[in-house]
């Protein structure tokens, strides 16, 4: 926060309130024993939406920096649109690189990058791959086992629906299968 431009007060504030706490369990008026979560912030805190936001917003600047520097492709919609490299939703992330190894390597680089300056740490257990349709095995199996991850069970040209200004015509993204 504080390389973000924040003053140094405010950092202290917020993290005294994210500081780890300490649990004791009482049984029969006496204390039992103690427990001490290990890391992350507390299931239902108030800040973590706001704290969500600024932490993708360093994962989204380190995005832009590789799109910048020809790293990662992301995607086109459409020809004329912008490249699309990432969505951010209320608990969920999405990232979007050309289907190669080259491009692989890169995102995994991103990831160790923003875990390094985020002290975020990214469970690939938890994390899966979408191909395109026209992907082929051979190379979804590379790039799965090059990310340590599964591929999920969607394609991404039957799921967002984006219509045109006039909602004349649209056009669908991806969806589950």
């Amino acid at each position: 926060m504080l390389q973000m431009g924040f003053h140094p007060n405010w950092v202290d504030l917020i993290v005294q309130c994210i500081s780890p706490v300490q649990y004791d369990v009482i049984a029969n008026g006496e204390t039992r024993c103690t427990l001490k979560p290990q890391q992350g912030i507390r299931q239902g805190d108030p800040l973590s939406p706001y704290l969500f936001l600024l932490v993708v917003h360093v994962l989204s600047r380190i995005i832009h920096e590789e799109v910048r520097e020809g790293n990662i492709s992301g995607i086109r919609i459409q020809r004329r649109n912008p490249t699309l490299s990432h969505l951010f939703l209320a608990d969920d992330s999405r990232l979007f690189v050309k289907a190669d190894i080259q491009e692989s390597n890169h995102l995994m680089d991103i990831l160790r990058r923003f875990s390094m300056a985020s002290g975020q740490l990214i469970n690939l257990k938890k994390s899966g791959i979408i191909f395109s349709g026209n992907t082929q095995e051979d190379k979804r199996t590379e790039i799965c086992q090059n990310l340590q991850m599964s591929p999920l069970p969607l394609n991404w040209d039957s799921q967002l629906f984006v219509a045109d200004q006039k909602h004349k015509h649209s056009t669908t993204l991806w969806s589950e299968s």
